[in-house]
């Protein structure tokens, strides 16, 4: 009798215990599921390849290119 009541017991800690493990399983899942969306709808919103921070576009500055020539002189002495 007492062998059964121990493993009667032993059942009713494994069930106590599937059940508050399967609660928070899905209260874990669920976290899960809701930063899953709150990423997919702030990556829709931006751009693929781009990086964060603001960005220049077409602006008249950063289209245009100065060059710089540098002549190299004749090591000759000047003649007089």
């Amino acid at each position: 009798m007492a062998f059964d009541k121990k493993i009667a017991e032993l059942h009713n800690n494994i069930d106590c215990s599937y059940n508050d493990l399967n609660i928070k399983f899905e209260a874990l899942n669920y976290k899960v599921k809701y930063v899953e969306s709150q990423f997919a709808s702030t990556s829709a919103l931006k751009h693929p390849l781009q990086f964060p921070g603001k960005s220049v576009q077409n602006r008249k500055d950063y289209a245009t290119a100065n060059v710089i020539t540098i002549r190299q002189e004749d090591e000759s002495p000047p003649s007089h």
